[in-house]
C-alpha cells in the first residue's frame, strides 16, 4: 500500500525512537525521585515503555498519512 503523501515512517522514525528514548529515561528518572532506592521497579516498565512508543508512533505517522481502505478500488 503506497503511502499518500505527507510522511513515510522512514522519514519519522528517527523522531519516533529518540521520542521513545525520552520516554525510557523520563520514566527512569520520575521513578528515581518517586521510588527512592527501589528504583529497579521502574526499569520493566521503562524497557516496555519503549517498543510501545516507537509502536504507537509508527502507528499513528501511518494512520494520518494512508489512505482510507474504503478509498482504494
Amino acid at each position: 500500500m503506497p503511502w499518500a503523501g505527507g510522511r513515510s515512517p522512514g522519514k519519522t522514525l528517527p523522531l519516533i525512537v529518540v521520542a521513545a528514548a525520552l520516554a525510557g529515561c523520563g520514566i527512569g528518572l520520575l521513578g528515581a525521585v518517586v521510588f527512592g532506592q527501589f528504583v529497579i521497579v521502574t526499569f520493566p516498565v521503562a524497557l516496555a515503555a519503549m517498543p510501545a512508543a516507537v509502536a504507537a508512533g509508527t502507528a499513528w505517522i501511518r494512520h494520518r498519512s494512508c489512505l482510507p481502505v474504503g478509498t482504494i478500488s
